[in-house]
Parts: structure tokens; C-alpha cells; sequence
């Protein structure tokens, strides 16, 4: 039900009907500790393609090459706006961005490795994790694993979004609704973890095609609303989705450089 008519779950849970299913909670323990079984059983470690790195640095020259060709043009018209008096405070806000992007491209064109973001606060957590990447990993997935659950009141004032000030649906609803979503979602990447270790990539990609549909059947099942209300609503899921995991991932790696 979880993963075919999650609406239908959410919606008998809300109302009471609970015997037969498992808490959400529980439920969602057991799919953050199955998620980190599997990112330890496959070794956890994003790799990047030789393929992909030449692209990277392809791109990069392609930039370096554009950015070192319209130098010289507005170093000129800012010659020329200086001798009229007139303002040359945009210009060079641009070249300034052109001589960055020069320096950057240009490092990453001859596949250096980048250490400088211009943030001191990232910069010293990127020193940190290169001076010993093996402990950098284990704080992050060690804290994430033990914050797991903080996804859930970052994702409920979201979900309330999306039906404000409703007297037919209540906290209590949002909270059921993100925490089997989270499940689902949880359980998903487990699962395409496994498919893609052992070279199921095709099929490990498809799944990670479903969250949508599934955001969709669980809003149309658990709050009962028209098509068109469930689509723009998954749309927006989307978004605040995305956003909720951006200031998870903020709030882990801030943990992770406390520590």
C-alpha cells in the first residue's frame, strides 16, 4: 500500500483504521536504517566517470575561452565610459566576474582540484574533508543518520502550505502524510542503491522517475482533491521537497564542521 496507494494508507491511518498497518514513525526508522545498510554495503562514495570529468573540463575551457575573448572589449568600453565621467561601477562588476571566471575555468580546464570557493566557512569545511576524507564521510552519514528525523517537522510547515488554514485537514494529517512520504522516498533510494551496485542502472534510474506519481496518488488519496489540485500541489511538493532537503543537508554539514 505503501508504494501502490499510499493515499488510501495515509488517509486509514489519519482515520484511525491503524491495526493493520505500521506506525509511520516505525516505518520511517526502519527506512533510514535500511537506506544506510545499503550506502554501506555499496561503498557510499559518488565516482565520476572519466567520461564525465573530461566533459567537466571541456565545459571549462569552452567558458575560459568566451570570458578571455570578451575581456579585452570591456576593459576598452571602460576606458572609454571613464574619459566621458560617466558611471563604470557595472563594468566593472563584469569584469571582475570575467577575471574570476578566468581564474576558475582556467584550474579547472588542467583538472586541478578546486580548494577555494571564496566562503571561508565552505572553504574550511572542504579543507577538512580533503585533509581526511574517510572521517568527512563518516560524520556525515553518521549525523545524518542520527538526525533522520528532523526531515519531518522541516517538511510538515510545507505540506501546511499547501492547505492553509483548512479546517478539514489538521497538523496531525501533514505529519502522517510527510512521514510515510519520506518512507516511501527513504525505501526508493535504498532500493536503487542495491539495482545500481549491481549493475541495474537502467532500471535503478526508472525508479528514481517515480516520486512525482507517487506525491500525486498520495495527495489526490489522503486529501481527496480534483486532478488539477493534485497536480499543481505536486508541483509545489516538488519544490519544497527540494528545499527541505537543501536545509537538512545545511544543517548536517553545519553539525559535521561543529564536530
Amino acid at each position: 500500500m505503501l508504494a501502490f496507494h499510499p493515499g488510501k494508507l495515509t488517509r486509514e491511518y489519519i482515520d484511525g483504521r491503524r491495526a493493520s498497518y505500521v506506525s509511520p514513525l516505525a516505518l520511517f526508522l526502519f527506512s533510514v536504517f535500511l537506506l544506510f545498510a545499503a550506502i554501506n554495503a555499496t561503498g557510499g562514495k559518488a565516482k565520476i566517470a572519466e567520461e564525465d570529468q573530461a566533459q567537466l573540463r571541456s565545459e571549462a575551457a569552452k567558458s575560459l575561452k568566451e570570458a578571455e575573448k570578451a575581456l579585452p572589449e570591456l576593459k576598452r568600453k571602460r576606458t572609454e565610459l571613464a574619459a566621458k565621467g560617466e558611471d563604470i561601477d557595472d563594468i566593472d562588476e563584469e569584469i571582475q566576474n570575467r577575471e574570476g571566471v578566468v581564474a576558475f575555468a582556467g584550474r579547472m580546464a588542467r583538472g586541478e582540484h578546486i580548494k577555494s570557493t571564496g566562503f571561508s566557512i565552505l572553504d574550511d569545511m572542504i579543507d577538512a574533508a580533503t585533509a581526511n576524507p574517510n572521517l568527512a564521510i563518516y560524520k556525515m552519514q553518521s549525523n545524518a543518520y542520527k538526525y533522520s528525523w528532523v526531515l519531518i517537522p522541516i517538511s510538515v510547515p510545507f505540506l501546511w502550505l499547501l492547505f492553509p488554514f483548512s479546517r478539514r485537514f489538521h497538523l496531525y494529517d501533514h505529519t502522517v502524510f510527510v512521514t510515510y512520504s519520506l518512507s516511501f522516498m527513504t525505501l526508493l533510494s535504498a532500493a536503487a542503491m542495491g539495482l545500481g551496485a549491481v549493475g541495474a542502472s537502467a532500471i535503478s534510474g526508472f525508479l528514481m522517475l517515480t516520486p512525482p506519481l507517487h506525491m500525486y496518488r498520495q495527495l489526490r488519496g489522503a486529501y481527496a482533491v480534483s486532478r488539477f489540485g493534485g497536480l499543481w500541489r505536486t508541483a509545489a511538493l516538488g519544490l519544497f521537497a527540494f528545499i527541505a532537503l537543501v536545509l537538512f543537508a545545511a544543517a548536517i554539514a553545519a553539525e559535521t564542521g561543529a564536530g
